[in-house]
This record gives structure tokens, sequence and C-alpha cells, in this order.
């Protein structure tokens, strides 16, 4: 039964009988729709799924400059004292850490950037040793102590934590450059 049906169909579609012309174009202009939608539904993903790869190497990007902020805010919360730059400290080392947990938490993390941050260079670690720091800097009352926390704030800030960020960003990049292709 099932064979006779489909004789009668493969008969209806490829048969020189020409009253059936119709239901080939029919066939064929749903043939083309389907790969018109399966296309768009694979040029859309593609390109959300390169928006992802290109935020997320955005944010790793920032990294960098927002450790040079934390580090500079440092340097004027120790000379000056002022609220307002303690303010924006706190706001700069939030925003650090909020991001540095959602790099390193993602799901999907290349295999590269998890060799940066959990690997051999420890980005993670010396992530969290850079907030902790910095707000050792923000929490210790002026005088010596605030001067060998800011002393090795600046020495982790200026080599550590920044060739190690530059890592990480490399990393993603080269996840991105390989979803892409």
């Amino acid at each position: 039964m099932r064979s006779a049906w489909l004789k009668r169909m493969l008969q209806a579609l490829f048969g020189r009988d020409p009253r059936r012309l119709w239901l080939r174009y029919l066939v064929a202009l749903t043939f083309i729709l389907i790969l018109l939608l399966g296309a768009h539904v694979l040029s859309k993903a593609t390109v959300e799924a390169g928006r992802h790869d290109a935020e997320i190497v955005n944010v790793s990007g920032r990294q960098g400059m927002l450790s040079q902020r934390i580090l500079h805010l440092s340097n004027r919360w120790a000379e000056t004292g002022e609220p307002e730059v303690a303010a924006r400290l706190i706001a700069s080392i939030r925003l650090f850490e909020t991001a540095h947990v959602h790099l390193a938490a993602m799901a999907d993390l290349p295999p590269e950037a998890r060799m940066v941050y959990f690997g051999a260079p420890g980005l993670d670690r010396r992530a969290r040793a850079y907030v902790e720091l910095a707000r050792n800097v923000l929490m210790t009352p002026p005088g010596p102590a605030q001067a060998e926390a800011l002393a090795r704030l600046e020495e982790m800030g200026l080599d550590a934590i920044l060739s190690t960020l530059n890592d990480a960003v490399t990393a993603f990049e080269k996840a991105a450059n390989r979803n892409s292709a």
C-alpha cells in the first residue's frame, strides 16, 4: 500500500503529464522556501555567535583598562583621601570583580582561556588577589601599612595582572577566530 502511494506520487511529480506541471512548480517553490528559511536561520545563528564572541573579547579587553584605573585611583586615594575618589575606586573594583567572575564562570569558556584563568598563569587567583589588595588600600588608614599595600598593588598591577589579562584577551580572540572560521 505504501509503495503504491509512493509510486503514484512519483508519477505525479516526475511523469510526463503536462496537467501536473503546477505540482512540480509547487514542490520546487516549497523546496526553495525551505532552503531560504534554513539559510536565514543559520545566518542569524552565526551572527549571534559572532556577536557573543565579540562581547566576550570586549569585556576581557576592558579588564586591563579597569586594572589600571584601579591602580590610578588607589594612588589618588592614598594621596588625597577624597570621598569622590573612594567612590570611583569602589565602583571600579566592583566592576572589575563582576566582569572577572562572569568571565571565569562562563559555561563555554574556551580551552585557551581556561588555561589562562586556571592554569599556570592563574588569572583567577591573581585577579582575586588584586581586588583584595585594592580593597586593603581603600580600607587601611593612611600610614606605612597603606603605603605597603599600595606598593604591593602597584607591583602586581604594573606587571603580573596586566600581562595575564592580555593573555586572556588573546585566548578569547583565538577562540572567536576559530568559531568564526
